[in-house]
């Protein structure tokens, strides 16, 4: 009886033995004992789903942070739109390069000659030869508003031709001035009685697109402003290509509106063919 007893007791022991060698095992860290196949695949799905887990947040974040710069956006614009803002307060280390149109900015006192550096008769060719004074006030972004002059001057036949040169024009400018962000303004159209003094005004148009298609391949944000110019045709002035003082608010808001966009995040030019141009780098959001 006893050596049975004896067994029992021995077989107790080395059962428990077995039992403490095999929850040492399992829970042993998985750098120190080899994982099974399962244990390996269940991990290895565990380490995706965390993976996933925290993609699924970022993603969350992200959007929630775009909806957050939207609406600070919409706030600027609506306080443009609605005058609650002055808008001449907002342009800051900036120039202004165009013909006689741009010289409105500071020919009505709305912004200060040094910063805006345009004369009448002046075209695309004008912008190299006057860097020095665009370097001059060290500006972060330069709006260009060209085109009238270039449209019937007769340098340029089609606006193939015209882009081309423009862009090889700004390709220069760019390396002159790094770090520059440039807004290209849209062609503003011409209206009767324009026409009955350069027929040529008709192709403002597509001259306008052609630059539009330039600024989308190029990555350069696009101003336009042929709904403005829509919107308040009763403000051309009496030669039908010039525009009145009261004007050049709604286009100065239209510029920084624009540049609200690409400080955002937010600016994509589409057009119908579905292309469009993205300026705002990798997430399209700019961190703070």
């Amino acid at each position: 009886m006893k050596a049975f007893k004896r067994v029992f007791l021995i077989m107790d022991i080395v059962m428990a033995v077995v039992i403490l060698f095999i929850t040492a095992v399992h829970f042993m860290p998985a750098d120190v004992r080899e994982l099974t196949d399962a244990e390996k695949s269940g991990r290895a799905f565990i380490e995706r789903l965390e993976s996933r887990d925290v993609a699924e947040v970022d993603k969350i974040r992200s959007e929630k942070r775009r909806e957050d710069i939207k609406a600070q956006r919409d706030a600027r614009v609506k306080s443009l739109t609605d005058g609650s803002t002055d808008v001449w307060t907002l342009f800051e280390d900036y120039a202004i390069m165009g013909d006689s149109r741009a010289v409105g900015f500071y020919y009505h006192d709305f912004l200060p000659d040094d910063r805006v550096i345009a004369d009448g008769g002046w075209t695309i060719r004008d912008i190299e030869p006057n860097l020095d004074s665009v370097k001059a006030v060290s500006p972060d972004h330069i709006y260009l508003c060209f085109g009238l002059n270039d449209v019937s001057i007769g340098y340029w036949d089609t606006p193939e031709d015209y882009v081309k040169e423009f862009s090889e024009i700004l390709d220069r400018v760019q390396k002159e001035l790094p770090g520059v962000t440039f807004y290209i303004n849209s062609i503003l159209p011409a209206t009767d009685p324009a026409f009955d003094v350069m027929s040529e005004w008709r192709e403002i148009p597509n001259f306008s697109r052609a630059v539009r298609k330039m600024c989308r391949e190029k990555g350069i944000p696009f101003v336009d402003c042929d709904e403005l110019m829509k919107e308040h045709a009763d403000l051309y002035d009496i030669d039908g290509i010039h525009v009145k003082k009261e004007f050049y608010q709604y286009w100065a808001a239209n510029m920084i509106i624009t540049w609200y966009d690409v400080e955002a995040g937010l600016y994509e030019d589409i057009e119908t063919d579905g292309t469009k141009t993205d300026v705002t780098g990798d997430d399209g959001i700019k961190e703070d």
